[in-house]
């Protein structure tokens, strides 16, 4: 039986630089693209330290290793590199605001599946506690499904469960014990946490239609 206590609990947040915060920094260490970058940026900036080493702490003159090195081949290089760089960059950037767009439409989707559902009780045949048990259920599962699926987009595999309780969920805690213990159970396979989650959906409003 669902109990009517307070549905959100809000916590109390600190403005801080993202580029500070430990957890983010973290989170971007995780991060298999940032860790590539990050290798081949420090293969590049070795290569440049040891030339420069070999510049100030050898015999060695500018216009020897200018001969070594073609300057038109380093132009070229240069070039292609930049090139490279603007592409990419636009490119993921175009891809991000893209994600970022279906994540807010997502949102949107569930805010309005959530108010066609619940708009459909007021014709309902069902006795008052019956619809208010339907609805309280219902925003708690959508709240449960939307913060598993932005868990799941932040990556990591090992703490989906652990991140999307961290966010500011509708009382999630007034579900049945056996259905929180199975979440916990299945929280073994991520994968199928938000597809468990949708379907409980889709079965609580099969089982209520008739009502």
């Amino acid at each position: 039986r669902i109990q009517l206590v307070t549905m959100i609990k809000y916590r109390s947040r600190t403005l801080r630089c993202s580029y500070t915060d430990p957890k983010w920094i973290k989170t971007m260490i995780r991060m298999r693209c940032f860790r590539e970058a990050f290798f081949i940026a420090s293969c590049g900036a070795g290569v440049a330290f040891l030339l420069w080493c070999a510049h100030v702490w050898t015999p060695v003159s500018l216009e020897q290793i200018t001969k070594v090195f073609s300057t038109s081949a380093y132009s070229a290089l240069l070039w292609f590199l930049a090139t490279l760089i603007v592409f990419r960059t636009s490119h993921s950037y175009s891809r991000f605001w893209e994600g970022t767009t279906l994540v807010y439409q997502m949102t949107g989707h569930l805010t309005d599946m959530t108010h066609v559902a619940l708009g459909f009780t007021r014709y309902g045949t069902a006795d008052q506690q019956r619809k208010d048990q339907f609805k309280h259920t219902f925003a708690r599962l959508i709240s449960l499904l939307h913060a598993l699926i932005l868990a799941d987009l932040e990556g990591d595999e090992k703490e989906t469960i652990s991140k999307a309780l961290e966010y500011e969920l509708l009382d999630v805690q007034s579900l049945d014990t056996k259905s929180l213990l199975f979440i916990r159970r299945v929280a073994l396979n991520r994968e199928h946490l938000p597809i468990l989650i949708f379907q409980w959906l889709h079965n609580l409003i099969v089982d209520n239609i008739s009502t």
